[in-house]
């Protein structure tokens, strides 16, 4: 087990793919987290319509650090494809199989390996939108960290979503052969989704009592944005969390019962 996990380690750190897609990731939350803030912190003209929504302080700064999260937790299940996925396009599996012969052990360290990717993409999300974010809150004279407690649990909840959407796209990876196509299910599916989910659920019943077990509505739960979702009661953050690490574990179980009776050659 050991070796399987160094081997899966050095797959992961000796390349430029988990540091380029950090700095995408950096980039692309600061980059949100500033333009949320500024846009939910600018000042309207006297005697014009509309303005920033009327956040609280807390909720203000919620909504700003945790904005990018949504393409943080996709870019992580995409990330997480890939690495799985290149063995099989990059014919890396043989040599896999042969030098680790129990196979679940790969799966396991691949799955160990691909959280902690998941970590470096949800800490790398919290710095840029973290520091971008309370810039541009405390030069618009917003309160850039109003209590610490509840922002502190905010972080977690994102690192936490992130961590398991990295596992989804892990279990996707084992069960799909192909990356893309992995990628194409996680992505597209969650997306359309929790856009066409919001829609349907307000004409059909049975699917606003469906839609919070689904990944995106488990998504929001965690994290304490499902709250928009009008058609269906949301799930509690830790039953979010759970419904979510379903997912993965259900996923990856099968993937390891797959990849056991792989032929490769």
């Amino acid at each position: 087990m050991g070796g399987a996990l160094r081997s899966e380690l050095r797959k992961l750190f000796t390349t430029k793919f988990v540091w380029g897609m950090a700095l995408v990731v950096l980039l692309l939350s600061a980059g949100l987290s500033a333009f949320l803030g500024w846009a939910v912190t600018f000042d309207v003209p006297e005697g014009t319509q509309g303005g920033p929504p009327d956040f609280s302080d807390l909720e203000l700064a919620q909504q700003v650090y945790r904005a990018p999260t949504m393409w943080v937790y996709l870019l992580a299940l995409t990330a997480a494809a890939l690495f799985v996925g290149s063995e099989e396009r990059y014919k890396t599996v043989t040599s896999t199989a042969l030098a680790v012969p129990q196979r679940w052990q790969t799966i396991v360290a691949k799955a160990f390996v691909v959280a902690l990717m998941g970590l470096i993409l949800g800490v790398t999300q919290l710095v840029g939108a973290v520091g971008a974010g309370s810039l541009v809150l405390a030069v618009n004279d917003a309160a850039a960290f109003p209590e610490p407690a509840e922002l502190a649990k905010t972080f977690g909840a994102v690192l936490l979503a992130i961590v398991l959407w990295s596992l989804i796209g892990l279990g996707l990876g084992s069960v799909v052969s192909s990356p893309i196509v992995t990628v194409l299910i996680g992505v597209v599916g969650a997306l359309v989704a929790d856009v066409g989910l919001q829609i349907i659920a307000g004409f059909v019943d049975w699917i606003a009592d469906v839609a919070p077990y689904l990944p995106g509505p488990a998504t929001g739960a965690l994290m304490g944005t499902d709250d928009e979702f009008l058609f269906w009661d949301a799930l509690s953050q830790w039953q979010g969390g759970l419904v979510l690490l379903a997912y993965a574990l259900v996923l990856t179980l099968v993937g390891i019962f797959i990849y056991r009776r792989k032929d490769v050659g």
